[in-house]
């Protein structure tokens, strides 16, 4: 009914049109990575809900399909990441970059942030880094590359760190 009317009535409120209706003005931003139209051929999701949400649709393909955008989220992710670390003024050579561009990032945009951070947190080159860490490869690109990283690893390393800046 809110979506339609854009009315919503306080838990517990008796009747319609007993004072407990508000008017309210929002925008329902919706995401989904599954074809809604498919669902209703499915029957798995109501014909009418689908036309109270489905416009207008905006598609978004996977990251593995927008190679072009993976600089731009690098610098924007590395940015981030070496302030969250104290580690500023880091960046990825352009052959790391071009590495990074021909995975294929199956966790999308996470995925790509999660690496970023990860091999900030656990580089040690200064100011590009030229080469991965040791072992700072996520999800599935660790699976590719025959890395393995731990929660261990990522702990020592923090640990390691701030142990050392405290003697």
């Amino acid at each position: 009914r809110f979506l339609e009317s854009g009315e919503i009535q306080k838990l517990g409120a008796r009747t319609k049109g007993a004072g407990d209706d508000r008017k309210v003005d929002v925008r329902v931003v919706m995401a989904s990575n599954e074809d809604l139209a498919s669902l209703v051929d499915q029957g798995k999701m109501r014909d009418d809900f689908f036309q109270r949400v489905a416009n207008p649709t905006v598609v978004i393909p996977p990251l593995r399909e927008r190679k072009g955008d993976i600089p731009l989220l690098v610098e924007t992710f590395i940015a981030k990441a070496c302030e969250r670390f104290g580690k500023p003024g880091l960046s990825f050579s352009q052959e790391l970059m071009k590495e990074m561009m021909g995975m294929q990032w199956s966790g999308n945009v996470r995925e790509l942030q999660r690496f970023v951070e990860t091999t900030v947190l656990l580089s040690e080159e200064f100011p590009a880094i030229t080469r991965w860490p040791k072992k700072p490869l996520p999800g599935s690109q660790r699976q590719r590359m025959g890395s393995a990283l731990t929660y261990d690893t990522i702990l020592n390393k923090i640990v390691g760190e701030g142990y050392q800046e405290c003697r």
